[in-house]
């Protein structure tokens, strides 16, 4: 089976019922989602020269747990959130692009093999059976349909947070005889946050990731900085792969979205601060020195 946490199913506790989730990580797809937080800090802990050996250490045995993790939810956004983040450590840490291809290329081609992508056909239970798509991507394909029903019926502030899968029912083309979740993080904003929701999150999340994009040039040239270029290649890894999977993963009201923009905040904030020049001029136009050594407030 696909491997989740917290998953408990009510046939164990009373004859005939169906799958209980009591876990946010219920779910293999969310998991995979967050696993790829850790996992960019893991990867560049581990190749980028800065932190100290016993972390580096850490970050190299994590690699492979984290991994095999990601492997074993069998979830294609997860791995393709696994080749964004590879893909922005070996962009900044490799300088021949050639390489870079060649690498990714191979990871790819194992993450198929390894966790059976070619075998999948469905999330879970066989919900559709359209000619031509399987029936994972033809259930996404009308939840996306029926998020953007939402958001042209309520184009101001949407259906409401986390109400999606309660006004499926509602906006769906075809019903399948229960809800289900929308499986994409922007989409599901446009549906529970109208236009104004989905604009206000990728407004945020475009100038977190270009902020910390920007800093790179000033933290490689002052040395005080150079021992957080790990740190930056993380969040930065982080975010690509927060991207390219939460396209088919629903993660827009969980917290490694939220942990990841407060980091980057903080970091982008330390580095504009230790990147700004001493001032001493006053406002006559001539430096002045302290006296006894005392250096003014």
């Amino acid at each position: 089976t696909r491997v989740s946490i917290g998953r408990i199913y009510a046939t164990d506790l009373e004859p005939g019922a169906t799958l209980i989730q009591k876990s946010a990580l219920a779910d293999p797809n969310d998991l995979a989602l967050v696993l790829l937080f850790p996992l960019g800090f893991a990867v560049a802990g581990a190749l980028k020269a800065g932190l100290p050996t016993i972390v580096r250490l850490l970050c190299l045995i994590a690699i492979p747990c984290v991994t095999l993790g990601i492997v074993y939810t069998q979830s294609r956004g997860g791995a393709i959130g696994m080749l964004a983040v590879f893909a922005v450590t070996l962009l900044n840490l490799v300088k021949s692009r050639s390489i870079t291809i060649a690498l990714l290329s191979g990871a790819a081609v194992v993450l198929v093999f390894g966790m059976a992508l070619g075998d999948r056909k469905s999330g879970g239970a066989a919900e559709y059976a359209q000619s031509g798509i399987d029936e994972s991507a033809e259930g996404r394909l009308i939840a996306w349909e029926a998020a953007t029903k939402m958001a042209i019926a309520n184009p101001i502030l949407g259906v409401g947070m986390n109400s999606f899968v309660a006004r499926y029912f509602e906006y769906t083309p075809v019903w399948i005889g229960k809800n289900k979740a929308v499986h994409s993080t922007w989409f599901a904003m446009l549906a529970e946050g109208g236009p104004i929701g989905l604009a206000l999150f990728v407004t945020m999340f475009f100038r977190t990731f270009r902020g910390v994009h920007r800093i790179g040039a000033s933290m490689q040239s002052n040395p005080d900085l150079q021992q957080l270029e790990p740190v930056r290649i993380a969040l930065l890894s982080a975010l690509a792969g927060f991207a390219v999977a939460s396209t088919f993963l629903t993660q827009h009201i969980q917290w490694p979205i939220y942990i990841e923009v407060a980091l980057a905040a903080a970091l982008i904030r330390y580095a504009q601060s230790r990147s700004q020049p001493a001032k001493t001029e006053h406002a006559g136009g001539t430096s002045k020195q302290p006296e006894d050594g005392v250096r003014p407030c």
